[in-house]
């Protein structure tokens, strides 16, 4: 344990920082922080204060690594918990909030994967329990579902945003019903979890950095017609199969769809005007790509490593292309409408030719009745039928 300090005299009031026990605490005003914790865990209630002076605070850290913590009470006077406070305590299964918790940190549980509870006191005024995850009642926002949910599980009515991280690491979790006027879905929200489908309200506007990242049984995404913005790493080597994106999609983050080796088909934003780089790396099943005709420019490895990438069809003047944009996509060739100016033998390195699609693809189907009266995840082949891919 690094000791930032040692008990001087009587008590705490002595030290900026005293260590009794298991516990280091630091003064913070007329209380006191939990700064460090060296026991062994199993089931423990943090004091409500100590020498006399309230604990008000858990410091960053705290309790990180303490494989050996089962369940934690947080007593009424404690008011704060800092970033990292329990993170990859990988035995935690019970969490208690007391009445007073008003600030939970970044990441304050990040790695807690047998986490199966977290419970609030009804008075807290901050945060409450909806449907077993945690919600922060000033801002709306689900902050934390326990990793050990399993199953389908309904975000309640009236939140406006999902968290940085809510979902990330439910592995056990494969269905997510989300309310109308939801608006945003945070950084890492679904990272790694277990989703097989998921539906996006038309109120999402964004879809936030690596939402959907490691999604590995996410076969597709549905709704999203309000869309405006995915996010850099928002679905990489997920299991996407088919993407049907919405026309007010304006901003496509860098690699954005990396990694996702069973994706065929997808439909991009008519208001698009950039393809990042590696936003299509190693999509190994991508055979043919429409670019809208607004689209002016495409990065570096953009359609890196696809190797069945045989068609793209520009629907505009040729965009900029970055000259390793089709690198190690030997069987590209780009195909342009006829008439339209600007046009060579060549783009990024592979051959151009006037052709056209044989298949236009439709925008994202309306919200199918099923999914609104049942959480029964559908099958990727099923809702590429109703984005209109085939």
């Amino acid at each position: 344990m690094r000791k930032l300090g040692r008990w001087i005299g009587a008590g705490l009031a002595w030290a900026a920082t005293a260590v009794a026990g298991d516990f280091t605490w630091t003064i913070v005003g007329d209380g006191a922080m939990l700064a460090n914790y060296a026991g062994a865990g199993s089931d423990l209630a943090i004091p409500a204060e100590v020498d006399g002076r309230p604990v008000i605070a858990i410091g960053s850290e705290a309790f990180a690594n303490c494989a050996g913590l089962h369940s934690v009470s947080i007593p009424d006077g404690l008011v704060r918990i800092d970033s990292k406070a329990f993170a990859y305590c990988t035995g935690l299964v019970r969490v208690e909030l007391g009445a007073g918790v008003a600030e939970i940190g970044q990441w304050a549980f990040r790695g807690c994967r047998q986490l199966a509870e977290i419970a609030v006191a009804a008075d807290n005024p901050f945060y409450r329990n909806a449907n077993g995850a945690l919600v922060d009642r000033r801002t709306a926002t689900l902050v934390l579902v326990p990793p050990r949910m399993s199953g389908s599980f309904t975000v309640s009515d009236g939140l406006a945003a999902i968290g940085n991280e809510a979902f990330a690491g439910c592995a056990l979790l494969t269905n997510v019903v989300l309310p109308d006027g939801l608006a945003n879905i945070g950084a890492w929200a679904f990272d790694s979890s277990g989703l097989k489908s998921i539906y996006l309200p038309d109120s999402v506007t964004e879809i936030g950095e690596g939402a959907f990242s490691g999604c590995a049984a996410l076969g597709a995404v549905e709704g999203g017609g309000g869309l405006v913005e995915i996010g850099r790493r928002a679905f990489e080597r997920s299991g996407l199969t088919t993407y049907a994106m919405s026309n007010g999609v304006e901003r496509l983050g860098k690699w954005a769809f990396y990694g996702c080796r069973r994706l065929a088909r997808v439909r991009l934003s008519e208001r698009l005007e950039r393809i990042e780089e590696r936003t299509f790396f190693d999509c190994a099943a991508l055979a043919s790509i429409q670019i809208p005709r607004r689209v002016n420019f495409i990065g570096e490895w953009a359609f890196g490593e696809c190797p069945a990438l045989a068609a793209v069809y520009f629907g505009g003047m040729p965009p900029l292309v970055d000259p390793e944009a089709f690198a190690n996509s030997p069987s590209v060739v780009n195909y342009y409408l006829a008439g339209i100016a600007g046009w060579g033998s060549s783009l990024g390195g592979r051959p151009a030719q006037p052709g056209r699609p044989v298949v236009e693809m439709n925008a994202p189907a309306a919200r199918p009745a099923a999914v609104e009266t049942s959480t029964k995840p559908r099958s990727g082949a099923a809702m590429a039928r109703d984005a209109g891919f085939f």
